[in-house]
């Protein structure tokens, strides 16, 4: 029974990332039918794919920015 709903959860996770951000709620309300748990489910996982993406790109971003704006005096050059 749990890898069936691991596996519905899943084909509606991949079904709704498909779509266009705008229109995912009111497919998963379809998908889901009346089983809130399943809605609820799968609109944490598209949350956390979603702030997963931005974590990623913003940590390298600040990464990024801290090493450019790193002041540097004097050559490692024969040290």
């Amino acid at each position: 029974m749990a890898n069936r709903d691991s596996n519905r959860i899943e084909a509606i996770f991949h079904s709704a990332l498909d779509l266009e951000p705008g229109e995912r709620d009111a497919f998963l309300i379809l998908a889901c039918s009346d089983d809130n748990a399943l809605y609820a489910e799968v609109k944490s996982l598209i949350a956390a794919f979603e702030e997963g993406d931005s974590f990623i790109e913003d940590a390298a971003f600040d990464l990024g920015m801290r090493v450019m704006g790193s002041t540097s005096t004097g050559s490692m050059s024969g040290k």
